[in-house]
């Protein structure tokens, strides 16, 4: 499931956030160990329904269901996680921590000696963490992913062909490799070992298996190319027949949708968006995806309607996180349809409304505050990109210049545009020269184009197999200092270069 993890860096995955960690049936287990660790007709009903963001509630009185099993206690608990993780609603947060103690509480009191007991509790304790995680309490996060990893990895020693924990140590292990500086104090103490290309193995192992849990690691290991480590290549496919073998799965259509956008095919992500679940009833209150589709209709230019699904998110979304992201958004409908006056309006309620967590929201603060407008084509031209919109945008690239822009930032970004059209649009030697040309004029800046240039060109000749210069130019990246989107640059280089140098 998309789980949105370490730090406020990972946005577009906030969407990661949302994965299922779950068992679904014990394999070759004597009844010894399986006697407080068993599914029921009910649970396994209640397991899908979940994993498809349907809203659940309890579990029906039947006599076998009233016993003392962790799957039913896994099952609530992963329940209420997800809840949390879509619905970001935090007059439930403080609930949703005494619960998920007593589920551990409960949990500790079962069997010892099966394999499903110290994954059950690790897994908790993971779950827990992103939770904390995605309400910004940062230190208490990542000790209780010291705790999730340890349990975890006490299991794999008890157990070693338990094939559950390879999906969540795999996570854990792609995780840590990608981890911000400053929270690898935490990794020494507990002598957590991070390897993304172990972890994707891992993954891959999983998915690849007969087990229930082939369909999360297929997932898992999918967010992870895409968003950690930039690789594109068959993701789509994959996650597309997830899509499309279940068409009432709420997860499996933002996941789906997610990719498309990620990988410059919003056309194709408006489509899936469109043809979603009716989520008004019966699911979970996914907000967000109001948010995802505005998104494609602003990349479109059609402002009315991306200004109307703006105002639906704000008006049905509980949480703090992504209002100054849909309040400059909004700014961005008015401003780029030349009402400029309206716009202006904004501005107060991007810097009052919300939460300063993401990268998204830092920078829509950043804007308002300091009212850093770039050139309008400029920002057409971007958002076009972004969707794969590529006509539109050559068509407004090919009547600018460079002494069209009166400010050096608008400068850079021209070549910047340039770069990411070529990048996309597979003239690499074109874009290779573009992205060089932007690093050479940022200079010492405090802008993200520099550094995402950077980290670009680790991609394109990570891709040619040139190690040498793929790890020379994501080590640039990570040399950049104090530039809004620092967070998710950063993570992405990390996790490519410990992907590299661990091949």
């Amino acid at each position: 499931m998309k789980i949105k993890v370490f730090n406020q860096k990972y946005k577009k995955r906030a969407a990661i956030l949302v994965r299922p960690f779950f068992i679904l049936f014990f394999i070759s287990l004597s009844p010894a160990l399986c006697a407080q660790f068993f599914f029921t007709e009910a649970s396994q009903a209640k397991y899908k329904e979940v994993l498809k963001l349907k809203s659940v509630t309890g579990f029906p009185s039947a006599q076998q269901d009233q016993a003392a099993n962790g799957i039913n206690t896994y099952i609530e608990h992963l329940a209420e996680t997800i809840k949390m993780l879509v619905e970001e609603n935090p007059e439930l947060l403080d609930r949703y921590k005494q619960n998920s103690e007593a589920a551990e509480i409960k949990v500790s009191g079962l069997n010892p000696n099966s394999p499903y007991y110290l994954f059950v509790l690790g897994e908790i304790k993971l779950q827990r963490a992103f939770v904390k995680l995605k309400f910004g309490e940062e230190i208490s996060s990542m000790w209780e992913l010291r705790l999730a990893y340890k349990t975890l990895a006490e299991n794999a020693i008890k157990h070693p062909d338990f094939l559950p924990n390879n999906k969540s140590i795999g996570l854990l292990k792609i995780l840590v490799g990608s981890i911000p500086e400053k929270y690898t104090w935490i990794v020494n103490l507990v002598g957590m070992e991070g390897s993304v290309k172990e972890g994707l193995e891992m993954l891959k192992t999983v998915s690849e298996s007969e087990t229930p849990f082939a369909s999360e690691a297929k997932i898992l290991r999918i967010a992870v190319l895409n968003f950690i480590l930039g690789k594109e290549t068959g993701s789509e496919k994959a996650v597309k027949d997830l899509y499309l073998s279940e068409n009432d799965n709420l997860l499996y259509t933002f996941l789906y949708a997610s990719v498309c956008m990620k990988n410059a095919h919003s056309e194709e992500a408006l489509c899936i968006l469109e043809s979603s679940p009716d989520y008004s009833s019966n699911y979970l209150n996914f907000a967000y995806l109001y948010l995802m589709t505005g998104d494609i209709y602003l990349q479109k230019g059609i402002y009315t309607k991306a200004f109307y699904l703006y105002k639906r998110f704000l008006n049905e979304y509980r949480g703090g996180n992504f209002k100054k992201e849909a309040y400059y958004k909004i700014f961005l409908c008015y401003w780029l349809n030349n009402e400029d006056d309206k716009a202006i309006q904004i501005l107060p309620q991007i810097k009052k409304e919300g939460n300063a967590i993401y990268d998204g929201d830092k920078y829509a603060l950043y804007f308002a505050e300091n009212r850093d407008f770039s050139d309008k084509n400029i920002m057409k031209v971007r958002l076009a990109i972004d969707g794969g919109y590529f006509n539109t945008a050559e068509d407004i690239l090919q009547k600018l210049s460079p002494n069209d822009f009166h400010s050096q930032k608008d400068k850079i970004e021209y070549y910047y545009r340039f770069a990411r059209f070529y990048h996309k649009t597979g003239k690499i030697i074109e874009a290779i020269k573009f992205y060089k040309k932007t690093i050479d004029l940022s200079g010492d800046k405090k802008l993200y184009f520099a550094p995402n240039a950077a980290l670009q060109l680790g991609y394109i000749y990570r891709y040619q197999n040139n190690k040498e210069q793929a790890v020379f130019y994501f080590e640039k990246a990570l040399t950049y200092k104090d530039y809004y989107y620092k967070n998710g640059i950063d993570n992405k280089a990390r996790g490519a270069l410990n992907e590299i140098k661990k091949i």
